[in-house]
């Protein structure tokens, strides 16, 4: 599960413990007091301890295309909610709809749409979409 990040685990993971023992060592408070660097460094060690979590969360989702799709389809809301184009996805994600036949992706790019139309107001549409998920999903 490891192997994209393994090259930059193995040293980090060596600065996170010395870190950590640093942290966990009483004298750690006034060295930080004596010298800001040493805080600047936990600082630091702290988020690459994040981004290699991050790196292996990514990893994990593009090894499952199910997760991959829907990770995806909520990227696109956001960048799309972000721009002036909410029509233009709108369309793309009633298109997406129709086309997808795996049922955990078409229920997540449907709620998507239904929540899309909802926010610009077209209320009975988006319940139009919700009361087709439902019947597609209680069969």
């Amino acid at each position: 599960m490891y192997r994209c990040v393994s090259r930059f685990t193995a040293p980090l993971t060596g600065l996170v413990l010395v870190a950590m023992i640093l942290m966990f060592h009483g004298e750690t408070c006034q060295a930080q007091k004596q010298d800001p660097t040493i805080g600047e460094i936990m600082g630091f060690l702290e988020l690459m301890e994040k981004y290699i979590v991050l790196t292996s969360q990514l990893q994990s989702i593009a090894e499952d295309d199910v997760r991959t799709a829907g990770f995806s389809v909520l990227q696109l809301k956001n960048l799309y909610s972000d721009s002036d184009q909410r029509d233009k996805a709108i369309t793309l994600f009633r298109d997406l709809m129709n086309k997808t036949a795996n049922k955990a992706i078409r229920n997540l790019i449907g709620i998507t749409l239904a929540d899309m139309l909802k926010e610009e107001g077209k209320i009975e549409e988006s319940a139009g979409i919700y009361r087709l998920l439902i019947a597609e999903n209680i069969q």
